[in-house]
């Protein structure tokens, strides 16, 4: 039977619980991408929860593929400076990941200056601009951007590195058939859908075949979205991407057109079904159940239960940065509870402001995103 307190090794990587910090975007690097103080602050902090690993955000590999104005980018060596650094604050007390994407179709000009771009005209009705659609030229110069970004961010010392397939971002856009109409090798058959995700990894598999060890994919069990993709499609995951050569896989689910599906499926438990499944089709690999998980007690149910290897966390670690560490002490009464708000999914706010009602939480008193959150909310009268 798995418990949260589990210690073991993983693909020569030394874990020291079950418990993860999955990966969160907080728009707060610079301008231009690049690493800031306040990136560095925020996950340095996460890193101190007691959690075995943290997860980096989504980082743009190409100019244009960021979703919004602060968002993370990394598409040349120029920005490994900042990523040093962040690894190195992160390694102080966890293992470290980092999360890579492209915003795609659902890219908002108004935050980026970029237009979206796809497998096919899409838009998004909260965007309202209609996708480019990308040539054959173009894809091929992703998939080389995000073979050679991720390469360099292996190099910098992350221990292992995550593709954002899922959430209606480029990589999903191409493998749904919602969103991908295209005629030509690259749209139709599910294999032409999935031959841009399967270009990335052997393009790495023959660039190191040690890379794959340490690669890891967020998938789409579901799209929420009629003509999408579904729980029945997780097999086709498998067979067309050989999964069993990668190293952790983390099901997610629903687009920008469906996200107001997300937090009732967590509620059904669907998330954690679909970790389930993988983990069947998956044994050898190591598989993360994540999705509205708040208390210790359920995420121990699910590891007894559903034999599945990590537990995903995010906005519990944001209400309350001793979480895990109060987990693994049993002391669950002390947890501040997340009240669900919204704040910190700054995306659906006009400012883009990344936010929590209860920063006080976070346990780095030294934390300069702490002290400037805390100084926001006293200017609105204190928390609540």
């Amino acid at each position: 039977m798995k418990r949260i307190d589990d210690s073991f090794v993983f693909r020569g990587i030394e874990f020291k619980n079950r418990l993860i910090a999955s990966p969160i975007s907080i728009n707060l690097s610079n301008l231009d991408g690049t690493v800031s103080d306040e990136d560095i602050s925020y996950y340095g902090s996460i890193a101190k929860s007691g959690v075995s690993y943290v997860t980096v955000g989504a980082t743009a590999l190409s100019v244009s593929g960021h979703s919004t104005s602060r968002g993370l980018r990394c598409h040349s060596t120029n920005y490994l400076k900042g990523f040093e650094k962040l690894n190195k604050e992160i390694k102080k007390h966890a293992n470290s990941c980092i999360q890579v994407f492209h915003a795609g179709q659902q890219i908002n000009p108004e935050h980026t200056g970029f237009p979206p771009v796809g497998s096919s005209e899409y838009v998004v009705p909260d965007i309202g601009v209609n996708a480019r659609v990308l040539s054959i030229d173009e894809i091929e110069n992703i998939e080389e951007e995000f073979v050679s970004g991720i390469s360099r961010l292996f190099d910098v010392g992350f221990d292992f590195v995550e593709i954002h397939a899922a959430h209606g971002y480029l990589l999903n856009g191409f493998i749904s058939p919602h969103m991908n109409r295209r005629k030509d090798k690259y749209g139709g058959s599910e294999e032409n859908r999935f031959r841009i995700l399967k270009n990335i990894i052997n393009g790495l598999e023959k660039l190191d075949h040690n890379y794959l060890s340490r690669l890891n994919l967020r998938l789409s069990a579901s799209d929420f979205i009629s003509g999408g993709l579904s729980e029945n499609d997780l097999s086709s995951w498998k067979t067309q991407l050989s999964l069993e050569k990668l190293a952790i896989i983390t099901a997610s689910m629903g687009i920008y057109e469906s996200a107001k599906m997300k937090p009732l499926a967590m509620k059904e438990g669907r998330y954690r079904e679909s970790g389930r499944l993988i983990k069947g089709l998956l044994p050898n690999n190591m598989v993360v159940s994540q999705g509205g998980i708040r208390w210790p007690e359920y995420a121990r149910k699910i590891l007894e239960e559903d034999n599945v290897d990590l537990i995903g966390l995010g906005q519990a670690l944001i209400a309350d940065n001793n979480w895990a560490s109060k987990a693994l002490m049993v002391a669950d009464d002390t947890i501040i509870k997340c009240t669900e708000c919204g704040r910190c999914r700054y995306i659906k706010r006009k400012q883009l402001d990344f936010d929590c009602v209860r920063p006080e939480a976070f346990h780095s008193r030294d934390s300069k995103w702490t002290k400037r959150k805390l100084a926001k909310n006293s200017s609105r009268g204190g928390t609540k």
